[in-house]
C-alpha cells in the first residue's frame, strides 16, 4: 500500500492516498469517506452529521473548508471516544461525585418505575369526565378572526413629535395609508407591499396574523374588523397606534375543542402525572416506616442561619448527607427553580435528599444496583463525561481582534455583506414617455426635483408631498426596470424615462450604500476571526489526540460531495469517472 506523510491542522500523520484505495463504481450511503485506525467514517454519517447541523441543503453546496471541518470534527469524536473508553477519574473527586450521583439517579428511578410508575393506569371513562369537568374552564376556544395586515406606526412617521395626539404624524401616517391602499386596489400583491412597508412583525409573513381572539387587537380595530365581511376592507382604520390596512380572511366563532385522540393523550398524561404524585408520595411514606431518615436538626439550623457546620445533615441507614455535598448541589437547585435560597427551600431541598436516600437504602436491600440496565446507562454516563474532560482539555482561547485586523477582513471580504436596500431614490411618474422626457428637460436645466414632484406628481396634493420619496428601496418594493434603473446610476444621477406598468418614471439617485458599514457586521467579522484562531490554537491538541493513528481520507469523494439532498445520487458519475 503506498503512503506518504502529509501535514494536517498542525500534526504529522500518515495520509493513505486515495490511489491506493479503489473507488467504487457506485456511491452509496456505505461509501468510506475515511479510516481512522481501524474504524471508517462513511458518507451516510457525514450526511447524517450535517443534517444534525443544519447544513444539508437542497439549495446550496458546502464549501471545500466547511466541509473538511466537519470531517476532522468526527475523526476527532473518534479519537475521543477511543481514549475516553480507557479513562481515569482516579484523583478527580468531582468526577467521582457526579458518577456517584449518577449511580443513585438510575436506581431510584429504576425503583420508582417499579414501585410507582408500573402500577399507574388511566381508563378511557376517567379521561371522558375529566374533559367534561373541566369543559368550560379549560377547552373552549374563544371567538376569533384570521386576517393580515399593513400596519404603518406613528413612531415611524416624519414627525419628531410622533405621539396619538400629534395632528401632524397621524396626517403623514394616512397619507402613507392611502397610497398604499391605491397599491392594493390596482392589484399590487398584499404580501409584497406588507414586507415593504408594515411596521408591525407581521411585515415577514406578508402580514399574516393568523387567528386573533377578541382583546387582543386595538378596540378601534377589533369593533370593526369581528363585524366585517371577508375580503380587504373599504377603507383603512386609525388607531392610537397609527394606522391598519386590514384584509379579512376568515371568521371563526367561540367552540370547544374536540375530544380527538391528541386531546384524550393529553388529559391522560395529566392524570398519569397527577396519580404519579400521590403514589410516589404514597411509596414513600410506606418506605419510610422501613428505612426512616433522621434529620440533625441543629446542624441544620446552622445552615438556615448561614452558620458553618461540618456534621451531618441527614442520615438514612449508612447513608449520610454531609455539609460538603449540600454546599455544591443546593446551588444548583436554587437556579434550576429560579428560587432565591430560604429556609423553606433549605428544608424542601433537605427533604428530597431525604427521599432519595429512602429510595437507595430500599433499592440496596434488593441488589437493584448489580442489574444490568444499571451498570449499561452508568457506563454511557462514563464515557460521556471522559469525552467531556478529553475536550476541556483543548487549550482556552483568549483571543481579541484589533480594529486593523476587524477591517482588513472587511476590506477582502466586503462582497459577503450586501445591502438589501442600496439606493436611496425619489422618482416621478408620468402617463407617457413624451410628457417624462419634456421634464427631464426641465430638470437638468435647473428646476428642483421637489417642486418638479409637487407639480408633475399625479394625485392629491397630500400624495404628491410624499410619495415621490421612495427612501432606500429593495429589489422586491419596485418594478424590476425600475430598480435596475436606479442600480445604474449614482449619487445625483437623473435616469432617462423608466417604463413599468405603473407609467414612466423619472428616477433621481439620492444616496447609496452597496455593502453594510463595518460598523454594522463588526461582531460578526470578529466571531469569524475567533473561530480561525481557535483553530490554530487547538492544533497542539489534535496532534497530541491523533499520535500515532493512521488516518485515510478520501480527498476525491470529499470535494466532489455537493452537501445537497441528492448528494450520494449526484456523486454516482463522478464515481464512475474515477473507477474509468
Amino acid at each position: 500500500m503506498k503512503l506518504k506523510s502529509l501535514s494536517t491542522a498542525g500534526s504529522s500523520l500518515l495520509i493513505v492516498t486515495s490511489l491506493a484505495f479503489p473507488v467504487a463504481s457506485q456511491t452509496s450511503a456505505d461509501s468510506v469517506l475515511a479510516k481512522v485506525g481501524q474504524q471508517t467514517i462513511n458518507l451516510g454519517q457525514f450526511e447524517a452529521k450535517l443534517k444534525s447541523k443544519n447544513l444539508f441543503s437542497s439549495q446550496r453546496s458546502l464549501s471545500s473548508n466547511l466541509k473538511k471541518s466537519i470531517l476532522e470534527e468526527m475523526i476527532d469524536d473518534l479519537l475521543v471516544e477511543r481514549k475516553a473508553a480507557n479513562y481515569d477519574f482516579k484523583g478527580d473527586q468531582e468526577s467521582q461525585d457526579r458518577i456517584k450521583d449518577h449511580r443513585n439517579q438510575v436506581v431510584a428511578d429504576l425503583l420508582m418505575k417499579d414501585l410507582v410508575d408500573s402500577q399507574l393506569s388511566v381508563s378511557d371513562s376517567e379521561v371522558v369526565v375529566h374533559y367534561n369537568a373541566n369543559r368550560e374552564t379549560g377547552y373552549k376556544t374563544p371567538e376569533a378572526v384570521k386576517i393580515r395586515q399593513i400596519f404603518i406606526s406613528l413612531e415611524k412617521s416624519d414627525s419628531r413629535q410622533a405621539m396619538p395626539d400629534n395632528k401632524e404624524a397621524h396626517k403623514q401616517v394616512l397619507t402613507k395609508c392611502k397610497e398604499i391602499y391605491k397599491r392594493l386596489k390596482k392589484g399590487v400583491d398584499f404580501a409584497q407591499l406588507a414586507k415593504a412597508f408594515s411596521n408591525h412583525r407581521s411585515s415577514s409573513e406578508g402580514g399574516e396574523m393568523g387567528f386573533v381572539p377578541r382583546g387582543e387587537l386595538p378596540p378601534e380595530v377589533e369593533k370593526v374588523v369581528f363585524e366585517a365581511d371577508p375580503g380587504l376592507l373599504t377603507k383603512a382604520i386609525q388607531s392610537s397606534y397609527g394606522c391598519h390596512i386590514v384584509e379579512v380572511l376568515e371568521h371563526r366563532a367561540e367552540q370547544y375543542q374536540d375530544l380527538t385522540g391528541t386531546l384524550q393523550e393529553a388529559i391522560r398524561q395529566t392524570l398519569t402525572n397527577q396519580k404519579k404524585q400521590a403514589r410516589t408520595r404514597l411509596v414513600l411514606d410506606s418506605l419510610s416506616k422501613a428505612y426512616p431518615p433522621k434529620f440533625n436538626q441543629g446542624a441544620i439550623d446552622k445552615l438556615v442561619s448561614s452558620q458553618p457546620t461540618k456534621e451531618w445533615l441527614v442520615r438514612v441507614g449508612a447513608d449520610t448527607l454531609k455539609p460538603e455535598y449540600f454546599s455544591t448541589h443546593f446551588q444548583k437547585y436554587l437556579r434550576d427553580r429560579r428560587i432565591q435560597s430560604s429556609p423553606a427551600s433549605i428544608n424542601a431541598y433537605l427533604k428530597g435528599q431525604a427521599d432519595t436516600l429512602v429510595f437507595l437504602a430500599a433499592a440496596r436491600k434488593i441488589k437493584l444496583s448489580n442489574k444490568p440496565e444499571v451498570k449499561t446507562k452508568l457506563q454511557k454516563f462514563k464515557s460521556d463525561l471522559a469525552k467531556q474532560k478529553i475536550y476541556q482539555q483543548r487549550p482556552p482561547l483568549e483571543f481579541n481582534p484589533s480594529p486593523p485586523e476587524v477591517q482588513l477582513y472587511y476590506e477582502k471580504n466586503k462582497s459577503k455583506w450586501r445591502e438589501e436596500k442600496p439606493v436611496y431614490v425619489q422618482h416621478i411618474v408620468f402617463p407617457d414617455s413624451s410628457r417624462a422626457g419634456k421634464v427631464r428637460e426641465e430638470l437638468l436645466a435647473g428646476l428642483d426635483f421637489k417642486e418638479a414632484a409637487l407639480k408633475y406628481y399625479p394625485g392629491e396634493k397630500e400624495i404628491r408631498e410624499i410619495a415621490y420619496d421612495l427612501g432606500f428601496i429593495s429589489e422586491i418594493e419596485m418594478p424590476q426596470p425600475f430598480y435596475q434603473a436606479a442600480l445604474k446610476l449614482q449619487p445625483g444621477d437623473l435616469s432617462q424615462p423608466v417604463k413599468t406598468e405603473y407609467g414612466w418614471h423619472l428616477i433621481k439617485l439620492i444616496s447609496r450604500k452597496d455593502y453594510k458599514s463595518l460598523d454594522q457586521i463588526d461582531e460578526e467579522i470578529r466571531q469569524i476571526l475567533l473561530e480561525d484562531k481557535t483553530k490554530d490554537t487547538q492544533s497542539g491538541w489534535r496532534t497530541g489526540l491523533r499520535k500515532g493513528t493512521k488516518i485515510w481520507i478520501n480527498h476525491e469523494l470529499l470535494d466532489n460531495f455537493s452537501g445537497q439532498m441528492t448528494g450520494i445520487q449526484g456523486l454516482q458519475q463522478v464515481q464512475e469517472g474515477l473507477a474509468e
